[in-house]
């Protein structure tokens, strides 16, 4: 089993602002399948946003996915974030990954973050 986790996010800010980031990722599998999850945002303008998306999957072959992504931004500079999830599961196991930020600041910042596990 492997699991690679990539997570790059630039942002490039003039103002203060508050980053609430908070992800959650269940898995449980018994067969092999690979889930690709990408999502990119860019805001220009000072705006609040709050976004929740809940991706849940069944299949006959017994493999649940629920990944749960809560954000909520507020701020007046332009922000891009790009978020890739790709996950490949050839056995029986269960995965809970939570990754919680809150960032407050008003300067550049450039933070990439890999998470790579192998389970037998």
């Amino acid at each position: 089993h492997l699991h690679a986790h990539v997570h790059t996010c630039r942002r490039a800010h003039t103002h203060l602002h508050t980053n609430m980031h908070t992800q959650t990722h269940v898995h449980s599998h018994t067969t092999a399948h690979k889930h690709a999850h990408r999502h990119t945002c860019t805001h220009t303008h000072l705006h609040t946003n709050m976004h929740t998306q809940t991706h849940m999957h069944s299949h006959t072959t017994a493999h649940k996915h629920a990944h749960t992504d809560t954000r909520a931004l507020t701020h007046n500079s332009t922000q891009t974030c790009t978020h890739r999830h790709t996950c490949t599961h050839t056995q029986q196991h269960t995965n809970m990954h939570t990754d919680t930020r809150a960032l407050t600041h008003n300067s550049t910042q450039t933070c990439t973050h890999r998470h790579t596990c192998t389970h037998t």
